[in-house]
């Protein structure tokens, strides 16, 4: 009698194994496409990444020290803002929604304890190549055939405003597609990951993103970054990096007029010289803070509760969330704990810089992913946590393979 043959057993963790590539990708694609949730992806991403973890767990040997100072920055002292915004009076879930955001950053950086150093921060900088490439392929469609089927079918997809800002846009006399992804600005630090690294055709892709999305701040910082990155090159790498930009130029110059660059350029210097109505708001916002924070030490310090209003002056109302991230995340979670985070994000930054070139490619990203954040609601944001995880994950393999 011939034997009934049973199917091998897979171990849990090497079933995590094969699926920890696709899993990061998932949690990469989900938060640079889906950043507002409209379309659910990116939670479910989260419940795929937790359930890879469960099955990676019995092989992982992190020490609690090390993990310390990321719980208690990421995880207990957020959840306390949480509780002191709900004694306040805030919203239950306006205050939850300012906590969560740093429990994806902690669930990647588990997550891919033991795998290749750069492997998530690879994934989502090409996660952000790819939105680029969106960006511009889709207001090219809106610009040749806006009332085409896949246009019009684009447009009732992404109508949502949690998807971003997507429709026209007058410039001077004439009207262009407005296409504006939520993770847009994160097309600064690809840009900056790509340009340093020599990856030319990534960094332009980032670059024409960030002009066709119309972020006036990505274009300033890409500026920067494209001046700082021609200064401090070589030779051959500032030629070709001028090549680049001539032939971006010139592209530009021979499509001005319909692209109204001239326009363009006067609304983003309007403005950097704080001149246009957002940035007037953003001005209202800050002094409304000042005053608010100078009133309360422990509020300054400690905090004012996660989810919590104020009245700015930038609105003429009661706001809970404003543009300038950074301060908002004073206001909400004091200044002690943006002391310490600061020092979390410069000091992941110091450890990615040591690792040669593509390390201090990383670390420039970093920088400007943590000021670039600061211009819109990013900073405390789950694809910003993920980012800074992959980085510190970065860091810690670069540390051992010095250490070898």
């Amino acid at each position: 009698m011939n034997a009934v043959a049973r199917p091998s057993q897979v171990h849990p963790a090497a079933a995590a194994a094969t699926l920890l590539v696709p899993s990061l990708w998932l949690l990469a694609l989900a938060n640079v496409f889906d950043m507002g949730g409209g379309f659910g992806v990116k939670y479910v991403s989260y419940v795929v990444v937790a359930a890879v973890l469960a099955l990676r767990w019995s092989d992982y040997s992190i020490s609690p020290l090390r993990l310390a100072v990321p719980l208690l920055l990421l995880v207990i002292w957020p959840l306390v803002a949480v509780a002191v915004g709900l004694a306040r009076g805030a919203d239950a879930g306006d205050a939850i929604g300012e906590a969560t955001p740093f429990l994806p950053g902690v669930l990647a950086f588990l997550l891919i304890q033991g795998a290749p150093g750069r492997s998530l921060l690879d994934v989502v900088m090409d996660s952000i190549a790819l939105l680029a490439v969106a960006t511009i392929g889709l207001f090219m469609l809106l610009l040749v055939a806006p009332g085409s089927a896949p246009a019009t079918a684009a447009l009732a997809l992404l109508g949502d405003e949690a998807h971003g800002f997507f429709g026209v846009r007058t410039l001077g006399p004439v009207s262009v597609p407005n296409v504006y992804f939520k993770a847009t600005l994160f097309m600064v630090p690809a840009f900056a990951w790509f340009l340093f690294r020599h990856r030319y055709l990534k960094a332009a892709l980032c670059a024409l993103g960030l002009v066709l999305a119309f972020s006036r701040a990505g274009v300033a910082l890409v500026a920067v970054l494209g001046a700082f990155f021609l200064l401090t090159g070589s030779l051959r790498q500032q030629l070709l990096a001028g090549l680049l930009i001539a032939a971006v130029g010139l592209l530009l110059a021979r499509h001005g007029e319909l692209l109204q660059l001239a326009e363009y350029g006067a609304r983003l210097q309007d403005a950097l010289l704080g001149r246009d109505l957002s940035a007037q708001a953003r001005i209202g916002h800050l002094g409304s803070l000042a005053e608010l924070l100078n009133r309360d030490a422990w509020s300054l310090w400690l905090g004012h509760g996660a989810g919590t209003a104020f009245y700015s002056a930038g609105t003429g109302a009661w706001v809970t969330f404003i543009e300038l991230d950074h301060v908002d995340a004073i206001r909400q979670f004091g200044l002690a704990w943006f002391a310490v985070f600061t020092m979390l994000v410069g000091f992941v930054g110091h450890r990615v810089y040591r690792a040669g070139p593509d390390g201090r490619a990383a670390a420039i990203a970093l920088g400007a992913a943590f000021v670039a954040s600061g211009t819109n609601p990013v900073l405390i944001n789950p694809l910003f946590m993920i980012l800074l995880a992959a980085l510190a994950h970065y860091g810690d393999n670069a540390d051992a393979d010095r250490a070898d």
